[in-house]
């Protein structure tokens, strides 16, 4: 009984996050830095500049990679946090 009241009165008092299948919930600061930089060399490129095109095709591999950790850290952290609740269900 007690356990319903708090569940309910934490339901009613915290906020919840909205996850759609859109969402990227491992979208970091850094990697919408770079996306923003990828986006304007896109831009640049339009102008069918080469130097422009050897931009664009510069700033691809990093943003790529910085998207893949940010994804991988994401998963990491999440398991971890899965790890703790199943050891205190455990105790």
């Amino acid at each position: 009984m007690l356990c319903d009241t708090l569940l309910s009165l934490v339901n009613k008092l915290s906020h919840t996050k909205s996850v759609c299948r859109h969402s990227k919930p491992w979208f970091t600061k850094e990697l919408a830095e770079q996306l923003r930089l990828q986006k304007d060399t896109m831009r640049a490129w339009k102008k069918r500049s080469p130097r422009n095109f050897a931009e664009y095709q510069k700033c691809l591999p990093t943003t790529e990679r910085l998207s893949r950790e940010a994804k991988q850290q994401w998963i990491q952290r999440e398991l971890m946090r899965l790890e703790r609740v199943t050891q205190q269900e455990d105790n």
